[in-house]
């Protein structure tokens, strides 16, 4: 995941009004299906709240969200693991925020 400046015009929905913007590759298969199928960008938030544990099944969704999301797609549990790495490059140099799967040394 690398964070970076959003453009202005981005709304501030999109950016939780950080000024920032975050793009990802997921390793989930059916993630890369739909973004394919609708052969435009996806954007999502991750599936816990800030602090807490990451949702692995639809139900522990339900359980952060409630009734704020219109649609689960259930393919299952989501594999367990590191979380992705997140590299801050709103600053020079950049930062790594949180080591995760992918493993960098910006130095």
């Amino acid at each position: 995941t690398i964070l970076f400046p959003a453009r202005e015009k981005l709304p501030s929905l999109l950016t939780g009004a950080t000024g920032n913007a975050a793009l990802r590759i997921p390793g989930s298969g059916i993630a890369i299906d739909l973004a394919k199928a609708f052969a435009a960008p996806l954007t999502a938030t991750s599936a816990n709240i800030s602090g807490r544990p990451p949702a692995e099944t639809p139900s522990d969704v339900r359980a952060y969200f409630g009734d704020a999301i219109d649609l689960i797609i259930d393919s299952g549990r989501a594999p367990g693991g590191q979380p992705s790495t997140i590299v801050d490059a709103t600053v020079n140099p950049p930062v790594i925020l949180r080591q995760g799967r992918i493993v960098l040394d910006l130095h």
